[in-house]
């Protein structure tokens, strides 16, 4: 069963506090922590559901921006842009 780090106490919860996971969640996301830190995060997240919550909110957004970037521009838009930069 989940537990909610309010429950727990005032943004604590086991060996990680909610500040420091939600402070650190985009190195962990980017895979930019050493082994340890990264198995810290990735144990709060799967203890706290409110960390958890903003852990799989972030990686969902990742995911539809890249998703997002890999789409085709129209030919419309790219002279729309074109025409916009050359403007200023």
């Amino acid at each position: 069963m989940e537990k909610d780090c309010g429950k727990s106490g005032p943004g604590k919860h086991e060996n990680h506090d909610c500040d420091e996971a939600i402070t650190n969640l985009y190195l962990f996301l980017d895979n930019e922590m050493n082994e340890d830190e990264a198995l810290d995060i990735a144990k709060h997240i799967g203890d706290c559901s409110s960390c958890g919550d903003a852990y799989h909110f972030e990686d969902h957004l990742r995911r539809v921006i890249r998703e997002k970037l890999c789409e085709e521009v129209s030919d419309e838009m790219m002279d729309r842009i074109k025409q916009a930069i050359h403007k200023r």
